[in-house]
């Protein structure tokens, strides 16, 4: 007995609980329905840009702006070489070597020319390397020296 009367409380819970399952999805249907009846389309979109849009042109122009100038081929001078200037041209110092005949100086040119100069060599029309040392170089310009020196030592009572 107590067997069938549970069964008849498990049948009538079941079967509430089903109908309120197809009474909610009924109702939820007329929701969406009734949401989709109340939309509205407004008559006249703007054409002006809001101000989100603003700031993304703003940034998307400097982000165009920014790669634009980093297309641009630059050709740094590194900080370690020395730049020299003979008669209007600068010239990056790349090094003193020694071969068997003696020393040699290789410069490059702002055209991107290198040239290699030996003690008495013709640098430019008006410009000729005299001498060639461990930490100096002697040039003529219109007849005239100048001592040029490569490396200079730092004093030593001043770093502490």
């Amino acid at each position: 007995m107590i067997v069938r009367i549970s069964l008849i409380i498990s049948l009538a819970a079941s079967l509430y609980l089903f109908s309120e399952l197809f009474d909610a999805s009924e109702e939820r249907d007329n929701n969406i329905r009734a949401a989709a009846v109340y939309f509205v389309e407004p008559p006249v979109l703007s054409t002006e840009p809001i101000l989100a849009e603003k700031e993304w042109y703003a940034l998307l122009a400097a982000r165009e702006a920014k790669n634009v100038k980093a297309a641009e081929p630059e050709e740094p001078k590194p900080k370690n070489q020395k730049t020299l200037t003979f008669d209007g041209v600068e010239f990056t110092l790349l090094g003193i070597f020694k071969n068997r005949e003696g020393g040699f100086v290789l410069l490059k040119s702002s055209g991107s020319e290198v040239l290699k100069v030996a003690a008495g060599d013709a640098i430019t029309e008006n410009v000729a390397l005299k001498a060639i040392t461990v930490d100096s170089m002697t040039v003529l310009v219109s007849n005239k020296e100048h001592s040029i020196r490569l490396f200079k030592r730092v004093n030593e009572d001043s770093n502490g």
